[in-house]
C-alpha cells in the first residue's frame, strides 16, 4: 500500500493538473469570446461609446497647436489606449476658430473579455469614470495639457479658477450631444497609434518617426 506521503504527493499533483486545465479552459473561453466583430452568444454586439466635445482655439495659435499634435508624446497616446479610448480625432473650424474632438470608448468590451459578460449600466459608468480619472491623474498627460492649454479658450461651462493641468475640475472641453448616427459602427481597431495616411503639418510622417 502506498505511503501517506506518496498519496499526498499524488493528490497534490492531480489537483495542480486540475487547476492548470481549468485555467487553460478559462483562457480559451476568453479567446473565444474576445470581441472580434461577431455576435456573442447570439446577441447584439454593443457599439463603442461615442463622445465629442468642443473648445475655442485661441486666435494666432493654429500653427502652434498643429505642431503640438503632429508630435503628440507617445506616453500620452499610450495612456489613452490603456483607458480604452480609440479613434480619437480633433477637427478645426477656421471661421469660428473652434476645435471639435471625438473619440470612441470600449471599456465595456474589455470588461467582457475579462468577465465573459457585459457590464451593467452602473458598472459601465464607473468604468468610464475610472478610465478618465486615470488619464487626468497621469503626470505626463498633465504636462501635455500644460502645453496645449495656452492655445485653448473654454466655453462658459468651465467655471474652475485653475486649468486642468493644475488640478481644475470640470469639462475643459464642452461636451456635445450626439443627435444622429448612421450605424455600421466599428467592431475592431488597428493596433497602430497613428494613421499612416494622415498628413501632418509638414505633409510627411517620416520626420516624426525618424
Amino acid at each position: 500500500m502506498p505511503s501517506l506521503s506518496y498519496r499526498f504527493s499524488a493528490y497534490c499533483t492531480i489537483a495542480a493538473l486540475g487547476t492548470a486545465v481549468a485555467v487553460y479552459a478559462l483562457q480559451e473561453a476568453r479567446k473565444a469570446n474576445k470581441i472580434t466583430g461577431r455576435k456573442s452568444g447570439g446577441g447584439r454586439l454593443p457599439a463603442p461609446r461615442r463622445h465629442a466635445a468642443v473648445i475655442r482655439l485661441r486666435i494666432g495659435k493654429y500653427q502652434q497647436y498643429r505642431e503640438l499634435h503632429d508630435n503628440v508624446w507617445e506616453a500620452v497616446l499610450e495612456r489613452m489606449y490603456k483607458s480604452n479610448i480609440r479613434n480619437f480625432s480633433i477637427y478645426y473650424h477656421e471661421e469660428y476658430s473652434t476645435l471639435y474632438q471625438s473619440f470612441e470608448w470600449i471599456g465595456h468590451w474589455t470588461f467582457y473579455e475579462r468577465y465573459l459578460r457585459f457590464p451593467t449600466p452602473k458598472e459601465e459608468q464607473e468604468l468610464f469614470a475610472s478610465d478618465m480619472k486615470a488619464i487626468s491623474d497621469d503626470p505626463v498627460t498633465r504636462e501635455w495639457w500644460k502645453e496645449c492649454e495656452p492655445c485653448q479658450v473654454p466655453f462658459s461651462q468651465w467655471t474652475s479658477s485653475t486649468s486642468p493641468s493644475e488640478g481644475g475640475n470640470g469639462n475643459w472641453w464642452a461636451p456635445l450631444e450626439c443627435v444622429a448616427f448612421c450605424g455600421h459602427w466599428p467592431t475592431r481597431y488597428s493596433e497602430e497609434k497613428r494613421d499612416p495616411d494622415f498628413a501632418c503639418l509638414d505633409g510627411k510622417w517620416e520626420s516624426i518617426h525618424e
